[in-house]
């Protein structure tokens, strides 16, 4: 099954399109398979795409919980 972001996710068609068997490993082993565990389809999920940024690289855990803490008060301020 493919990842719910894979046709807009910017990280796999734009920042690895110089690299293109690290994209093809990429899409495999996340895109293609285990995307549950990719950072930026965890934050798509609890905020949708348009609030990822862009250069939000797959693996980055640290940054990861200070987008998603970000994007948490954003929300909670927004109501």
């Amino acid at each position: 099954m493919e990842c719910d972001i894979l046709a807009c996710c910017h990280f796999v068609s734009e920042n690895l399109a110089k690299f293109p068997k690290t994209s093809e490993y990429v899409k495999s082993r996340l895109c293609f398979g285990d995307y549950e565990k990719c950072n930026r389809h965890r934050t798509y999920l609890g905020f949708g795409v348009e609030d990822i940024p862009f250069d939000f690289d797959l693996s980055d855990t640290e940054n990861m919980h200070k987008i998603r803490e970000c994007l948490q008060n954003k929300a909670t301020a927004c109501k």
